[in-house]
This record gives structure tokens, sequence and C-alpha cells, in this order.
């Protein structure tokens, strides 16, 4: 039995005899015990063990493509169990916290299933909503001209939004840290803030240089090179692509004889790049979602040679094999990522069309959104991908072209469509729908 499947056996039968209706369902490696009652109200308990071997995993998008390294060393998680508790009325999602006392959670369930409510509970179980209740108080200090939001399980990171620029906030052990973004790019970073709002208004406010918000916020850290990405990202990008090559223990490493002479041509110094594996990827962009549809990408062989797509090449003609793919690429390298690139394209192909629709950009998290609204209806555009949504429906569908996926979101918004009808469309593909 797995150790996870055994601690949710244990903590159902501690639940059975504090008088709880609990039951155990899972299989593999995920587990959790459901708790039922006479009411609306209802609890789901994940169980989760953690060994020594990967309490040190790191989460996420690599650092290393990332460009940062200010706060990327993941705490090391407790090894054993730990509770993720769901609290739920009418199968609606309440609130939850994590525990690792199986007391925790049977003291939980009992308030909760007694009808206590969430203010209540900060007594009984106070593992519950505290993260949320943390960044909450944070975000209540806010500016009042500033956008934020807080994200969900399991760091309730707080989110604050300027015109190009944010700032994500996370409780640490009662301490709150702050990772300071131009765009995506992870610019500085500081381990405990005295005042985050005024560290929230510092950067994102008046709008200062990299370089000044040392002199702002109190314990501020600075990434390397980031003074040089407000002037010259793509020469950001390459001295830190340099560096990351100069680590012996780096996937990339073995390139360094090829990115040394490809940061000396005028051609592949303008583009970004990433790693996959081992391989080294060519992108228009400069962060995910790369924009690098037929750019080279790179693979060492090992003996000194390159695999340049699929051809093998010495030093010398990986590099001029990189430069003629490079200088037929049609978009030109920027910093952002593909929802960057697609914005005015979007907007010229509705525009062609004689709408007055206006798509626009919405960064959620680390991650930026391409949407167009009317009323409350809207549609999140990928590509040739369409989200079609209102209140809690969706539907996704494919088209053949972007000009054909523009007149659907014009029939959605403009002419109130239907599900069905967007669904009918005979240049559409579904490929997912959920009623609300």
């Amino acid at each position: 039995m797995r150790e996870n499947e055994a601690a949710a056996h244990a903590l159902a039968g501690d639940l059975s005899a504090a008088g709880i209706d609990a039951r155990v369902a899972g299989g593999g490696v995920q587990w959790q015990v459901d708790v039922r009652s006479a009411t609306s109200r209802s609890l789901v308990v994940h169980c989760f063990w953690y060994d020594r071997h990967i309490a040190g995993l790191l989460l996420g998008m690599n650092p290393a493509n990332a460009r940062s390294r200010l706060g990327s060393t993941p705490a090391l998680a407790a090894v054993g169990a730990e509770y993720l508790t769901i609290l739920r009325d009418d199968s609606a999602r309440v609130a939850d916290g994590r525990t690792r006392d199986p007391a925790d959670v049977v003291r939980c369930a009992h308030a909760w299933l007694a009808g206590v409510d969430l203010q209540g509970l900060v007594g009984v179980a106070p593992f519950i909503d505290t993260k949320r209740r943390e960044m909450r108080a944070v975000a209540e200090r806010l500016d009042a001209g500033l956008r934020w939001e807080i994200m969900g399980d399991p760091a309730y990171e707080l989110w604050v939004y300027g015109s190009d620029r944010s700032c994500k906030f996370v409780g640490v052990d009662g301490r709150v840290t702050c990772i300071f973004l131009l765009g995506q790019a992870q610019v500085g970073h500081a381990a405990a803030l005295d005042d985050a709002p005024a560290a929230a208004a510092a950067w994102l406010l008046p709008g200062v240089s990299v370089r000044h918000l040392v002199t702002l916020v109190p314990g501020v850290e600075i990434e390397r090179h980031a003074d040089v990405l407000e002037v010259d990202p793509a020469r950001w990008h390459w001295l830190h692509l340099r560096d990351r090559v100069c680590e012996p223990t780096d996937v990339l490493s073995p390139l360094r004889a090829l990115t040394d002479a490809l940061a000396t041509s005028p051609v592949a110094r303008r583009f970004f790049t990433y790693s996959s594996l081992n391989r080294l990827c060519f992108s228009a962009s400069s962060h995910y979602p790369w924009v690098d549809q037929g750019l080279p990408v790179v693979t060492p062989t090992g003996d000194g040679a390159y695999v340049v797509g699929s051809t093998r090449c010495d030093l010398l003609h990986a590099v001029k094999s990189v430069e003629v793919v490079l200088a037929a690429c049609a978009t030109r390298p920027f910093f952002g990522c593909a929802q960057h690139h697609e914005l005015p394209l979007l907007a010229e192909c509705l525009a062609r069309q004689g709408s007055t629709l206006r798509p626009q950009l919405v960064q959620r998290g680390a991650w930026y959104e391409l949407l167009v609204a009317e009323g409350s209806r809207r549609c999140e555009v990928r590509d040739r991908h369409v989200a079609f949504t209102e209140g809690g429906r969706r539907l996704d569908a494919v088209y053949r072209s972007r000009e054909a996926g523009a007149a659907a979101i014009r029939c959605y918004l403009e002419g109130a469509t239907s599900f069905g009808e967007v669904a009918a469309d005979p240049l559409a593909q579904v490929i997912g729908a959920r009623e609300g």
C-alpha cells in the first residue's frame, strides 16, 4: 500500500471514530477522503505523501529559460503526509487549506458540518484559507488604482499589475516575498518586505527604472543584466545565454562554442532562444508561448558536431545554417510572447471585416490572454483556437484560418449567435464544450 493511500485510510478511520461519515476513494498515486453529511455541506481531503528524494524537486518554468536566478531555489518540503482539505457547499468550492496534522482535519470537519462559517473556522481550523487571508490583507492596502488578483492553491500568489510590469507576492513562513517583473521577465526579488503595498507602488505607479528600484524598496536584489533589459532585450537575452552555457552542469553547456559564435552574428543575436531537453531552440518572441514555427533547432552530437534540423554540421556550417533560416524569418523579433504577436494580426483581421471589436491583452499571473469581449460574452484567442465563454459556459473550437476565426468571433459577439450555431460552423472543429 502506498504511503498516501495508507494516510487516506488512517484519516478516514479518525473521522469515522469521531462520528463523521468518511469514505476513501482513488487509485494509483491519487487518494482522497470524501466527507458527506445530511446538509448541503461536504469536504474532500486530498492526501499527499512527500519522500525525502522528491522534496527538492523544482516545479514550473525552467529558471534558465526564464533568465532568472533570485528566489528560484525551492523551499524543501517536509517529509510525510499532507492533507489538502476542500470545503464545499452544494458542490461549490468555498475554501481550502493544507495541514500535516490529521487532527486538524477532524476538527475542521466537525465545525464545517455543524454550520460554522469561514470566520468562525479561523479559531477552530486556522489552516483553512490562511494563505488567501494573508494575501487579501496585503491587497486591501494597495493603491486603489492598481488591478490585482489572488491565485489558487497551493501558493495563493497575489499578482498586482501595472501597464507593462507587475509584482508577485507570496506568503512564506509569515513573511511576504515579492518578485518584480517587466513583462514576463523577473528583474528583482525581495525575500522579506516590511511594506508590500509600498513596494508595489514603487515599482508599478511611477514606472521607475530597475536601477532606481533598489533605492526605493529595502532588501530588493536585482537580477543579472536587468538594467540592460530596459534598453536592449535581445542583448539582455544573449548575456544570459552566454552566462548559462558557461555553467558546466547546464544542458546547453556542450553548445558553448556555437553560442559564442552566434552571439557575434548580426542576424542571430536579434533573436531569442530557449532549451528543450539538450536542444537550443530559436524564437522570435522573448518568452513562452514561443513564436518559433520554422525556426532552427540545434542538437549537440557529443563529438563536437551539431545537428541543425536534421542535418549534421561542423561549427562553421551550423552557424551558416542557423543564419540562413533566421534571415528568412518573416516575423521581426520582439520582447513578449505569442499573444503579443497575435494581437495586431487579429486586430487587422477584424478591421478588414468591418468590425469595431478591439482585441486586448490581459495579464493573468505570469501569462497573457488575448481577449475580445462584448457585454458578458468573451472570446479568448490563441492563433486559430478560439474559446467562446459566457458565465460558466465554454466552447473551444479550432478554425482553418485566422479570418474564419475572426468571422466566428464577430458572429458570437456582434450577432449574438448561440453556442449551438458556433459549433455548427463548417469551418470550425469543436474540441471541447462545458456547460455552466
